[in-house]
């Protein structure tokens, strides 16, 4: 029984030039900024079904993370501190002032790291099942940061996006059928594979997350007020990464979701948006 869910809405692209790159973003709504950043492999259609209801009361921007999606796949190296100029960069070239930032997976290690950097230029901060939180990895991303091994595992074919499906959700029968075909097109876009297993090999080796990129003892300075939201069953980062680090901030507030991976804002999406706008109130 598939999820109900609308089928996806349509709507008009915008580009900006930042740091080089064409990037693609869309922006719907009036009121003050919220920017939603995806996570590895995704695009900006990861949120197809926030967007609207988030718009009612704000200014959404979703965007494509240069590499990722339509935006450019440029040759950089993707460390964190270049991913976190870009878009701090995004944001000015945007004149955004003070923006909500809600960020999942990589996005939300973005988020965090740019909250870390420019405290009093944000309002405030939403991690959804965020990297950086905490060591522990599945074990095919380790072994994707391999010569060779990386590239054969992510020749698109649909046998390979049923066994990622299974990883990031927890019921992958309810995923309908048009966000799927729209996010494997997105995955076979020209340099999108090469672009991913350079993120990924940034961050990633076979032992796992590099240590530098995990540093809890930072959340306890935290200033920024912060809501940790969370799939019980994920699979990639589990929860206990996101109690952990709830416990450590001194602004902070934890949601763990039920029968729920590593994709709340489409899983439980009409509960998350809920959750996000009371906590943006």
């Amino acid at each position: 029984m598939k999820m109900n869910l609308p089928r996806l809405p349509v709507f008009d692209a915008k580009w900006v030039r930042v740091l080089g790159v064409n990037v693609r973003y869309f922006r719907l709504g009036k009121g003050a900024p919220i920017v939603l950043l995806h996570g590895l492999g995704e695009s900006s259609t990861i949120w197809a079904y926030n967007i609207v209801q988030l718009s009612k009361n704000y200014t959404v921007y979703a965007l494509d993370l240069p590499g990722h999606g339509h935006s450019d796949k440029p040759k950089w190296r993707y460390n964190l501190n270049i991913s976190v100029d870009f878009l701090s960069s995004f944001l000015s070239t945007l004149n955004l002032e003070r923006p909500h930032l809600i960020g999942s997976s990589l996005g939300g290690m973005i988020a965090l790291e740019t909250a870390f950097k420019q405290p009093n230029q944000l309002g405030k901060l939403v991690l959804v099942d965020s990297a950086g939180l905490g060591k522990e990895l599945p074990f095919f991303l380790k072994i994707m940061t391999l010569p060779l091994v990386g590239e054969l595992m992510t020749i698109p074919t649909k046998a390979g996006f049923r066994f990622l499906l299974k990883q990031v959700v927890a019921n992958p029968h309810r995923i309908p059928n048009d966000l799927i075909e729209s996010l494997v097109q997105e995955r076979n876009r020209k340099g999108n594979k090469q672009s991913m297993l350079r993120i990924l090999r940034s961050s990633v080796n076979i032992r796992g997350i590099h240590g530098h990129l995990i540093d809890l003892s930072r959340l306890e300075h935290l200033n920024v007020p912060t809501y940790i939201l969370w799939g019980r069953e994920d699979k990639i980062f589990p929860s206990s990464h996101g109690k952990n680090a709830a416990m450590r901030l001194p602004r902070g507030r934890l949601t763990v979701l039920n029968d729920c991976g590593h994709w709340p804002q489409i899983e439980k999406h009409r509960e998350f948006n809920r959750l996000i706008i009371d906590f943006l109130k």
